[in-house]
Parts: C-alpha cells; sequence; structure tokens
C-alpha cells in the first residue's frame, strides 16, 4: 500500500513538474513576442521617420546634392485592397504550407494602416500592423479558431509588383519565411472619398471568400509542383 501510494505521489509530483515547465516555456515566448512585436514597430517607425526628415533637408552642399536623386517615399495610393496567394516554411519543421490573404491599406498621413485575413487549415484577423510609404511592413494576426494563436510577420511590400517578401514567427516558438505572396486582385485607388466611404468585407465574408480562394489555389499550387506529363 506504501509503495501505491509513493508511486501515486511521483507521478502526482512529475504532473505539477511538467505542468510548471511547460507554462515558464509559454510564458518566454510569449515575453518574447512581445519584444519582437515591438522592435517591428520601432524599426518601422524609425525608417518612416528619417525618410521624412530627409525629405525636409535643405542641401547645403555639392554633396547634399546628390540627395536630390533619392527617392524619398511618399504615399502612393489612399486606399489598397488586394487578395494573395502565398506559401509559407516553416523552419522548425522544414514544412511548406499554402494560403490565402485579404489585405486593405488606407493612407493614415504618416504611413498605410493594415488590416485583413488570412486562411490556410484555419483563419485569422489582423489585429494590428502598420505599412510604412517605402513599403516596410509589420502586422499581428489573431487565430479565429485556436484561442491564443498570434503570428507576426515582418517584412516588404513591392507595390510595383504587387508582391510582399519577408519572415513570420508565432507566439509559440515557430517561425519561417514567405516564400511566395503573390497578389491575385488588386484594387488600387488615389481617391480619399474612396479610402473613406469603401468597407472591407465582413469577418464572415472574408473568410468565407477566402476559404473558397484558398481552397481553388492549392490545386493551382499543387500542379505547379507536380507538373503533368509531356506524354
Amino acid at each position: 500500500a506504501c509503495v501505491g501510494v509513493w508511486f501515486l505521489a511521483a507521478l502526482t509530483l512529475k504532473y505539477f513538474c511538467m505542468k510548471f515547465l511547460d507554462n515558464k516555456i509559454k510564458r518566454h515566448s510569449e515575453r518574447d513576442f512581445d519584444v519582437a512585436i515591438s522592435e517591428a514597430e520601432a524599426k518601422t517607425q524609425r525608417r518612416q521617420q528619417k525618410q521624412q526628415e530627409q525629405k525636409h533637408l535643405p542641401l547645403t552642399s555639392s554633396i547634399d546634392a546628390s540627395l536630390e536623386d533619392l527617392e524619398i517615399p511618399e504615399a502612393k495610393f489612399e486606399f489598397y485592397d488586394s487578395d494573395f496567394l502565398l506559401t509559407y516554411k516553416d523552419e522548425t519543421t522544414q514544412a511548406s504550407s499554402a494560403g490565402f490573404a485579404r489585405l486593405t491599406l488606407k493612407n493614415s498621413g504618416t504611413g498605410y494602416s493594415i488590416s485583413g485575413m488570412f486562411a490556410d487549415a484555419s483563419s485569422a484577423q489582423i489585429h494590428d500592423g502598420f505599412v510604412a510609404y517605402s513599403g516596410d511592413a509589420w502586422w499581428v494576426t489573431h487565430s479565429n479558431e485556436d484561442d491564443g494563436l498570434r503570428v507576426l510577420s515582418t517584412g516588404q511590400f513591392n507595390f510595383g509588383t504587387n508582391r510582399f517578401a519577408g519572415l513570420w514567427r508565432d507566439n509559440r516558438g515557430k517561425h519561417g519565411e514567405y516564400i511566395r505572396f503573390e497578389s491575385t486582385r488588386a484594387f488600387i485607388s488615389s481617391s480619399k472619398e474612396t479610402s473613406m466611404t469603401t468597407n472591407p468585407l465582413t469577418s464572415e465574408e472574408n473568410i468565407r471568400r477566402g476559404s473558397s480562394i484558398f481552397h481553388q489555389s492549392l490545386s493551382v499550387i499543387d500542379e505547379e509542383k507536380h507538373p503533368p506529363s509531356s506524354e
């Protein structure tokens, strides 16, 4: 009987020790994730501010005159709404997955606000983020299915080609890069009235539309990986 009691006590102790370690790891991951968000935000704001300062610097010498050839980023549009097909790699497992994103950018006067949704095996909404006029960007998504799961994306948009290149990491230790992030449809407007009156789709409509386009894109991506035989 004593052996059974001691055995049960040992199992209970082991359980609570594992639970403690698991919670400690989660807290550490959450803390690192929040720091990464702050760093991404600060980095983008510093670059945006520096570019704005350069724009207003007077040319005081022949050396400074070369600054005239520099392209100081300015707002390229007032409103930008685009669907993207994407493929991302998980560096922790070396696995690649496909997905869909619908992003909306609006000129705020100091850069672009960003909103939208992502869909792969599940779906997520953008809760915070910023895009500089240069294209430097960061945003955080919250999962609609997996409570507590957050993903930070950082990188740069090329508005000329409607593509994004960058990295991602979640608050549970996984991280990787976007291998593909290309627009399939983009609506761009330089009208402030469009920016103020155009309403994005609701969350339900976004998820439904994203899910439909996502599943259609799987066959396209599969064909790219496994092209039909020429025989």
